[in-house]
């Protein structure tokens, strides 16, 4: 009896959980979760810490930028007195040749080594274990709703409500991550998949996929409104927003021929 009972929770259990209506809600849930500490953190930290760009090092292979080994690369800021921008995200393809990382101190091969030491590169593309594996997942999951094979506007509009929560919390946070060495006289700040690049790639998918859709297209619209005029963590955010704001439009005005469905989108310009 025990078993046949544990058999049936499983077996509900496991239909609950694959339904996509509840993988799309533990993904908001979760996203939000980790902007939340995301802004905590950033709340504490100075707020537009610059680092001179004397020294530029690019990379010298092409590979997946993985991350740092932090206690490490602090010590090398430390010792040599240096403030360091680490220039790609963590999950990052970085090409042969391009910037990896810069500070504000004179090139030297010992900081250079140093630093490139304590920087992970590998060959494969690592699983996201931050806030931005919930915008692609549910981007991606609206996106493959509008193909023919599946053709399901309701789950892609339900992606655009969760995606709109989800941006009203990402422009309350910081594109860079600060870490502070033990002195507290020097900085590590590390880069975060920056606000312009996680919506232009967002917005642009669904503008592809579902221009010619008036509800999917209005709810766009109704997302990238509700980001115009809210307090945002950096100036550049604003003119992100403004510019999905005039490519949405663009759009609109191109693949939307129905005159009622145009009066509609226009009742609130975004022009």
């Amino acid at each position: 009896i025990c078993c046949l009972a544990l058999f049936i929770y499983f077996i509900n259990h496991i239909s609950t959980n694959i339904q996509i209506d509840n993988i799309m809600n533990d993904l908001c849930v979760e996203t939000n979760k980790e902007l939340a500490d995301l802004k905590e953190k950033d709340d504490s930290q100075i707020k537009g810490v610059e680092i001179q760009k004397i020294s530029t090092v690019n990379s010298i292979e092409s590979a997946f930028y993985q991350g740092v080994v932090k206690d490490q690369i602090l010590k090398v800021c430390s010792k040599h007195k240096i403030n360091l921008h680490i220039v790609p995200y963590k999950g990052q393809f970085v090409l042969e040749g391009q910037p990896l990382f810069y500070f504000d101190k004179n090139l030297d091969p010992d900081i250079v080594e140093g630093i490139l030491e304590a920087i992970i590169m590998g060959d494969n593309h690592i699983i996201e274990d931050t806030y931005r594996n919930g915008f692609n997942l549910l981007t991606e999951i609206g996106v493959k709703a509008m193909s023919p094979g599946i053709n399901d506007p309701a789950t892609a509009l339900v992606t655009l409500d969760y995606l709109s929560s989800l941006f009203l919390n990402r422009i309350k946070v910081s594109d860079f991550d600060l870490h502070y060495t033990s002195d507290k006289n020097h900085i590590l700040r590390t880069s975060r998949q920056s606000f312009d690049e996680l919506l232009r790639e967002s917005m642009s998918q669904y503008r592809l996929y579902c221009k010619e859709n008036i509800s999917l297209m209005h709810k766009l619209k109704q997302l990238v409104q509700a980001l115009v005029g809210r307090e945002v963590y950096d100036i550049s955010y604003s003119k992100s927003i403004d510019d999905q704001v005039k490519a949405l439009d663009h759009d609109i005005k191109n693949h939307i021929s129905n005159p009622i469905d145009l009066k509609i989108l226009a009742r609130d310009s975004i022009v």
